[in-house]
């Protein structure tokens, strides 16, 4: 089985190698073949069992216990949409909105979960792979496994990106992405020979607390700190460690609270038999009231959120189009790497002879000892860009 496990986890990994792209043209040219083989699989599975199915009595015992399993997918599939909808600019969001709301989770959380039941009901096979090859033979194995590479693929891209940014901001290294996409493939082949499938129920249960809760106090700082730009359609959501403080201590005062809360809650199914939903929504509300109430306590100063502000151009508000940001006034050249970039993905670098260096270069620069977060190089700063 470690053979198979390994070969499984690191198919993926050339797949992924080209990151968005890649993923977008595989999605787009499997769709519809998704779609004729679930269909094609419904209908033969109906009509193959199609002597009348009993079902199985339902109570307060079964539904919460999978309701807050099916929550970590629901949590999943929102921070994969943001992983996603970074690419697209304000006049592209309205159809973005409508595709990821209306077929993504109308689809996946509507739609299919009841064709799925009808066809385990029909079968007596509970796992989609086993019922799958067993209706439709060596056409139901190539459906499973296109089904699983499609979501594979933006799991290892979501998980590339997470390692990313992580191991950036904590130690100023920066393989690449293609690094951290073998990363994912190594962790999913140790997971899996470690037997994570037989504790699977639990892990998914913590998941959804952890990602509800991260979710919660998510939408609360970007309300907290953005709500009046908000309102106006100028807010920009920084993602530039130049601009950012190291550590947001009430969010993750927050999200230790609310994991904690939750999930002792959800895996001790208490209230029973509530417990497993009960723990999703206090990980979800609890996370950002205690930030909250951290704030409340310790004001942070002016500058909490952002140490510094970039000058207008050098931030993105999303109102402009990938083309009116590739104007030369709005691009600029890395002093590391020497790529030009556009200026809402550059930063001022008060330590570079340049000036200036891509976010990407930045997250990787760890002798500055950030420096630029200071009043002293603040200043420096100020005089070079003015003269």
């Amino acid at each position: 089985m470690w053979l198979l496990y390994l070969i499984c986890a690191m198919a993926i990994v050339p797949l992924n190698w080209y990151g968005i792209s890649q993923i977008h043209f595989f999605a787009r040219w499997t769709l519809p073949l998704f779609f004729a083989g679930l269909i094609w699989l419904f209908i033969v599975t109906v009509s193959k069992h199609g002597a009348p199915i009993t079902f199985p009595p339902m109570g307060a015992k079964t539904i919460f216990p999978a309701i807050g399993i099916v929550m970590a997918n629901v949590g999943i599939w929102v921070l994969l949409t943001g992983d996603s909808a970074r690419f697209a600019r304000k006049r592209e969001r309205r159809k973005i909105v409508g595709i990821t709301t209306v077929i993504g989770f109308g689809g996946e959380f509507i739609l299919l979960p009841p064709l799925g039941g009808l066809m385990a009901l029909h079968s007596g096979q509970m796992n989609p792979g086993t019922y799958a090859s067993a209706t439709l033979g060596i056409w139901g194995l190539l459906w499973i496994l296109i089904t699983q590479v499609r979501v594979q693929e933006c799991n290892y891209y979501s998980g590339s990106l997470s390692f990313t940014n992580v191991i950036a901001r904590l130690f100023h290294w920066l393989p690449g992405r293609g690094f951290f996409v073998f990363m994912v493939g190594v962790c999913a082949f140790l997971l899996a020979e470690l037997g994570i499938v037989n504790h699977l129920s639990q892990v998914l249960t913590f998941m959804g607390v952890f990602l509800f809760a991260a979710i919660g106090t998510i939408v609360f700082f970007l309300s907290f700190q953005q709500r009046a730009k908000l309102r106006s359609g100028e807010a920009w959501v920084e993602h530039r460690r130049a601009y950012l403080r190291n550590w947001g201590t009430p969010a993750v005062i927050g999200l230790v609270a609310g994991c904690v809360g939750g999930g002792v809650l959800s895996l001790g199914n208490f209230p029973s038999p509530y417990g497993g939903l009960v723990g999703i929504v206090v990980g979800g509300v609890g996370s950002p009231l205690v930030a909250a109430l951290v704030l409340a306590i310790r004001p942070p100063h002016s500058a909490y959120y952002t140490p510094r502000v970039p000058p207008e151009g050098w931030r993105d508000t999303n109102l402009s189009s990938e083309e009116d940001l590739s104007v030369p006034e709005l691009q600029t050249v890395c002093g590391k790497c020497a790529i030009p970039v556009m200026k809402c993905d550059a930063v001022q670098c008060p330590v570079t002879d340049s000036g200036v260096l891509c976010s990407a270069c930045c997250s990787a620069h760890g002798s500055c000892h950030d420096v630029c977060k200071t009043e002293a190089s603040l200043a420096k700063e100020a005089l070079a860009v003015t003269a």
